[in-house]
């Protein structure tokens, strides 16, 4: 799929989607500018702010990875983004970026996914996995804190 392309020719058609759409927003105001001005200054409005916070959900993921607003369109711009700020060709830079968040609070969000299931399931079934899953991980938990070598053992003095 990356050889083709694919992930980048997916994102194109809502790229022309919000480019037909902001193109019909101002064709129009400006139809209505001609017939009621005042219908056409509240339409200019309501679009400028849909416009404004499609920008804003559209722009937090380029600035940071937990954000929850991922779009083909965020990617593209925060691969970008990331590109020109490293000096770098801007490919795979945000997964890199993701992957590294993850590595370095990965037991964290499980830890928390995992409360969040188990608090909010009305399925038996996963509430009894996610149990299970959360005692796992705990034990996994306790038994990496006792293999850890405290600063005075490393030494062979105890």
């Amino acid at each position: 799929m990356q050889k083709y392309c694919i992930p980048g020719m997916i994102g194109v058609p809502p790229v022309l989607l919000y480019a037909s759409l902001g193109f019909f927003a101002i064709g129009l105001i400006d139809f209505l500018w001609h017939l009621n001005r005042g219908i056409a200054i509240y339409l200019g409005v309501l679009c400028g702010l849909v416009l404004i916070f499609h920008v804003v959900t559209t722009s937090i993921p380029c600035f940071t990875t937990r954000s929850p607003f991922k779009t083909p369109l965020s990617h593209l711009v925060g691969n970008l983004w990331r590109g020109m700020w490293e000096w770098k060709r801007p490919k795979g830079l945000m997964e890199r970026d993701e992957r590294k968040d993850i590595d370095e609070h990965g037991d964290e969000l499980d830890e928390k996914s995992l409360k969040w299931l188990i608090q909010h399931t009305q399925s038996e079934d996963v509430y009894l996995a996610a149990l299970k899953a959360a005692r796992a991980f705990r034990h996994q938990a306790l038994a990496s804190s006792v293999e850890k070598p405290t600063p005075s053992t490393e030494n062979g003095v105890a």
